[in-house]
């Protein structure tokens, strides 16, 4: 079983931080796998490795996703990939990537494999999602990465791999053969501060409210939010339930909150909520009350909501319309965090 027991040097690291580590693995061409929670930001540091790679050895190729090829409209000899991404599922085959016999208008023709071509002429592979794939077609990765070892590939070639824990519904044993050819590296979701960083360059790019953006108590709210919903991943995990609560959720659930502000009278009883708030931003109870009432975060927030006609109904509505927690709406775990605000 895949498990967070693996190395978990980068779950305290910053992306960057994160990112350079998992590069140094890439020059020495060591295959890695990543192991992580659905919405960790596996796949998008898996993309920003393989755009590096072009840069670096291919002056900036293109990457091309499996799904995208079709071979009946295109020569495969003339479709040269320097990146390839898979994205895992039981549609992948054999025949997609390792290549085999094909029945075409009557006979039987040899069809090449992107990842065989890939070895003998450099490239880099990305098979996300790789606990998706039947373990039947994870076995013959072998020899893929054995071509690595044994100096027998492109010295540009390399290939790495990104999934969730076994414990995951519907994920898939990795062979031990497969894994003992690979690096395993817990990818954990980011820091408190650094998914606070990434969903307020989500909020900017979108310039849909630049004018609450920018107040400057805006960056209180939006760190209380993204403690808020950690706790409540958290609570869900420590209960058994996976419930991926990404950053992409944090963003959707900031934007669903601003946008029943100032439709649905708020309830902004303040005061009643003060230690529950201290326990989200601060992520543990005070030793004392004064503590609470000092609490300069606290107060920000308070201002932000009522400058901006924000209630504890806004927050509440903002975070149930969240798709991803839609078969958990009235668990014990949602209601217990929701029912500390008034």
């Amino acid at each position: 079983m895949i498990s967070p027991r693996i190395s978990t040097l980068l779950t305290n690291m910053s992306p960057n931080e994160r990112f350079e580590i998992l590069w140094s693995f890439v020059e020495k061409r060591i295959p890695v796998f990543l192991v992580g929670p659905a919405g960790s930001g596996k796949s998008y540091v898996g993309l920003q490795i393989m755009r590096r790679y072009l840069e670096v050895y291919y002056n900036g190729s293109k990457i091309i996703n499996l799904r995208d090829i079709d071979e009946f409209k295109q020569d495969i000899k003339e479709i040269d990939i320097k990146a390839l991404y898979v994205a895992g599922s039981a549609n992948v085959t054999k025949l997609d990537l390792l290549g085999g016999r094909l029945l075409i208008g009557g006979q039987y023709l040899r069809k090449p494999g992107h990842l065989k071509r890939m070895i003998d002429e450099g490239g880099i592979v990305f098979i996300d999602e790789l606990t998706s794939l039947p373990p039947q077609f994870t076995i013959l990765l072998n020899e893929m990465i054995d071509s690595i070892f044994n100096k027998s590939a492109h010295e540009n070639f390399y290939i790495f791999f990104a999934g969730n824990p076994s414990t995951y519904v519907g994920a898939n044993e990795i062979p031990d053969s497969l894994l003992e050819r690979v690096a395993g590296i817990w990818f954990d979701y980011y820091p408190l501060e650094d998914e606070v960083k990434i969903v307020y360059s989500m909020l900017n790019a979108s310039k849909n409210y630049q004018d609450i953006t920018t107040d400057p108590d805006f960056m209180v709210f939006l760190e209380f939010i993204v403690a808020f919903l950690r706790s409540l991943r958290r609570n869900l995990e420590y209960s058994g339930e996976i419930c991926p609560i990404s950053v992409r959720s944090m963003y959707l659930a900031v934007n669903s909150i601003l946008s029943f502000r100032g439709r649905v009278q708020p309830k902004i009883e303040v005061d009643r909520a003060r230690a529950s708030v201290y326990q989200i931003i601060s992520g543990d109870l005070p030793d004392n009350l004064v503590e609470i009432w000092k609490n300069r975060k606290i107060d920000a927030l308070f201002r932000f909501m009522k400058n901006h006609q924000i209630g504890w109904n806004h927050i509440r509505e903002g975070i149930i319309s969240l798709g991803i927690l839609s078969k958990f709406i009235g668990s014990p775990q949602i209601e217990d965090i929701l029912s500390r605000f008034p």
